[in-house]
């Protein structure tokens, strides 16, 4: 009984070596294929650029337009459909100025910038100054 299994199990195992031998060569075959389809595809595609590049690329750059159009953006409240005002729009500044170099050499741009302040703030002058 011990040499009719052990037949049995060498009979399976030759046939699965067999099997797996021949999957093996199908799929090199398969993997060979495709690289020589997608190696002739490479070669195609150097060619015609090689021979046409210059065309294309020239017709690709006719085709291309370009418009700068200024989109205008509305401002205004987001309400709710009662009429609750949610969000609303509101002019924000951030002014960031440099002392040292404002007050350096002699005060040559404390003038200028004390002006620049009063002129689009609409700060006061003596309360800069302080």
């Amino acid at each position: 009984m011990d040499n009719t299994s052990e037949a049995r199990r060498k009979k399976i195992m030759r046939r699965k070596r067999v099997m797996l031998k021949r999957t093996h060569r199908r799929i090199n075959v398969t993997f060979i294929i495709v690289f020589v389809l997608l190696l002739a595809l490479g070669v195609r595609i150097f060619m015609i650029n090689y021979t046409h590049g210059e065309e294309y690329s020239q017709a690709v750059l006719n085709h291309q337009t370009y418009t700068s159009t200024t989109i205008p953006y509305m401002r205004g409240n987001i309400t709710a459909s009662d009429g609750t005002v949610l969000a609303y729009s509101e002019k924000v500044y951030n002014l960031i100025l440099d002392v040292k170099s404002v007050t350096s050499e002699d005060g040559k741009y404390l003038n200028n910038t004390i002006d620049a302040l009063v002129k689009c703030f609409g700060l006061d002058k003596d309360n800069i100054k302080k």
